[in-house]
């Protein structure tokens, strides 16, 4: 697991990591939608790299599940991005919730 945090698997999923840290664990236990609206569509164009990313050779047996687990992500952070356009809190603290629980998922398939 160190390694995974000096050198990622893929560095879009570590891009995609530095942002939603920053919503799960600031905007979101501060009640911040405003924000969480301004940086879901910088999630769904991060997920966007990581549904395209292919993964090193040494992973590639793996390929099937990521790309599932991918797209998940992806769907999780369009569906974020519009409910946050809503401005509803719970709704979006949901969403986030929902978002963070594939990231997790994805990376469970490096695991």
């Amino acid at each position: 697991m160190m390694v995974r945090t000096i050198r990622p698997v893929l560095r879009e999923v570590d891009e995609f990591h530095k942002v939603l840290y920053v919503v799960y664990h600031k905007y979101l236990p501060a009640g911040d939608t405003a924000k969480i609206a301004e940086t879901s569509e910088d999630m769904v164009i991060k997920a966007e790299a990581i549904a395209k990313a292919s993964l090193p050779k040494r992973l590639e047996s793996k390929a099937p599940v990521f790309a599932t687990a991918a797209q998940e992500l992806l769907a999780a952070a369009k569906a974020l991005a519009e409910t946050a356009k809503s401005g509803r809190g719970e709704a979006t603290a949901a969403a986030v919730e929902t978002l963070h629980a594939k990231y997790q998922a994805l990376e469970k398939v490096f695991d």
